[in-house]
């Protein structure tokens, strides 16, 4: 007969080998107060990830097809597996700091509107102008009290995520929190981060051009469109225009660009004030980020997420309450 578990700590993970290791023993090193269990929720890594969860105790579920890969698929998928009353997310570089869960416990204790809660991120790669200027810039991250969904992870209620259909959206390649927080607070659940650090940070250290280029390839900047699509007739809809406004202001001007192209034949100045809108994007940038080096490469990831808008917005999509396709992984 199976213990019962009041918390299940979903890790989500791919080729984490360098990682997984610290944030299991982050988990291990605190006495935590309920009973709990470690499910990692492997998308096919080919490193060792898997082989140093399962040799830390962990269980590990992971997909059938390396096709479904994509970030908010690794946390429902965690969440087919987990029995408990609450789950914790995080991720695979993280670790997990001692006195957050309890003090989450407690809020759930007090507040049974509320359907998640998250704390304070320590971010560790501060050298990293990416993952530096994500914590000066994004508002939600740092912000304590109600917010409109948890960055990052956090511990959520089952009873929210079953009342909403499903925990993350298989379908999204990146912004499944986003996602998910306006599903719960439509439907009138609160979310919270509390004044406490939950979890450490070790971003992946990377040049932020080659970082950039993992997006890509990862499909990462498919996300904002996928988002949108996802988002179609829905309440929130239009918070995702607002919140991706920047990336379709961009493709605005790619049509300005290809106007002032097919109008080439009988004047010139479309295409003049097409490159002067260009122009004038890329000097905003430079000095609302500071610096040529920051306002180019704010440019650059403009447009790169803008042509994944595109992208993502016509990528077909799945149910995403159906049940993902995976199995469970033994130690050999």
């Amino acid at each position: 007969m199976q213990q019962e578990v009041t918390l299940s700590i979903v890790i989500k993970a791919l080729n984490e080998a360098h990682n997984i290791g610290r944030t299991l023993d982050s988990i291990e090193q605190i006495a935590f107060p309920v009973p709990y269990e470690v499910i990692v929720a492997d998308s096919i890594s080919t490193d060792g990830t898997v082989e140093i969860s399962l040799s830390k105790g962990a269980q590990v579920v992971q997909l059938e097809s390396p096709a479904d890969r994509s970030c908010g698929i690794g946390p429902q998928l965690g969440f087919q597996y987990a029995r408990g009353e609450f789950i914790l997310l995080i991720d695979g570089d993280m670790e997990l700091v001692p006195g957050f869960v309890e003090a989450a416990l407690a809020v759930f204790e007090a507040s049974p509107d509320v359907a998640g809660v998250g704390g304070r991120i320590q971010e560790m790669n501060l050298d990293s102008a990416v993952f530096s200027g994500r914590m000066q810039r994004n508002r939600n991250l740092t912000q304590v009290g109600d917010v409109g969904h948890l960055d990052m992870g956090g511990v959520y209620r089952r009873r929210a995520l079953e009342e909403v259909g499903y925990f993350s959206n298989r379908n999204l390649h990146s912004y499944e929190e986003l996602e998910l927080g306006c599903r719960l607070v439509a439907s009138g659940w609160r979310l919270v981060r509390i004044d406490a650090t939950s979890v450490r940070h070790h971003g992946h250290e990377l040049p932020r051009y080659q970082l950039l280029m993992r997006r890509w390839r990862s499909r990462y900047a498919l996300g904002p469109g996928e988002f949108l699509k996802a988002s179609v007739a829905k309440p929130w809809f239009r918070k995702g225009l607002r919140e991706f406004r920047a990336y379709l202001v961009t493709v605005a001007g790619w049509l300005t660009l290809l106007l002032g192209i097919v109008c080439l034949p009988w004047a010139w100045w479309p295409m003049a004030v097409a490159l002067l809108i260009q122009v004038a994007l890329m000097l905003v940038l430079v000095v609302k980020r500071g610096g040529p080096a920051d306002g180019l490469f704010a440019f650059a990831s403009w447009n790169v997420l803008a042509a994944g808008t595109v992208l993502g917005f016509v990528r077909p999509q799945v149910d995403p309450k159906l049940p993902i396709q995976s199995r469970r992984v033994h130690a050999t």
